[in-house]
């Protein structure tokens, strides 16, 4: 999959998620490299090559890291505002909760990132089709 390109099939959506948050190439962030059926060479060699790299999407306060590893793999969750904050933003990173898990497919992916960095809603009441391997709620969520 070439999360890039699949990302250009939802334009619309997806400049209403660059208004808010920065979009960067991802490749090999370290909690997306759980076990896969992938050969491990070549899993090393696109590392290494920099090959068909995934996306994170980085606001002030969440980011959502995209790629795909036999799955559309990602991991969403608290951030910090600068480097230089990370420190004193700790309570607030943890506070917003994370997860990790598959995203069944791009337009599912772009919906769940418009929730989570525009309209910045809480995990556990995010709708959007996936599957959570992992994950801790946000804190003090509006029910």
């Amino acid at each position: 999959m070439d999360i890039h390109a699949e990302l250009q099939r939802e334009h619309a959506l997806l400049e209403s998620i660059q208004r808010v948050a920065k979009q960067e190439p991802s490749l090999g962030f370290a909690d997306l490299q759980w076990e896969t059926n992938e050969d491990i060479k070549a899993r090393l060699a696109r590392l290494r090559d920099g090959t068909n790299p995934g996306v994170k999407f980085i606001t002030l306060r969440r980011i959502l890291v995209m790629e795909h590893w036999g799955g559309l793999r990602y991991y969403a969750g608290g951030w910090a505002s600068s480097q230089e904050n990370i420190h004193a933003e700790q309570e607030r990173i943890y506070a917003e909760g994370s997860e990790l898990g598959e995203f069944p497919d791009i337009a599912d992916a772009l919906r769940f990132a418009d929730l989570f960095l525009v309209q910045e809603l809480a995990l556990q009441i995010i709708d959007t089709p996936r599957n959570v391997h992992w994950w801790e709620p946000t804190e003090d969520h509006p029910s």
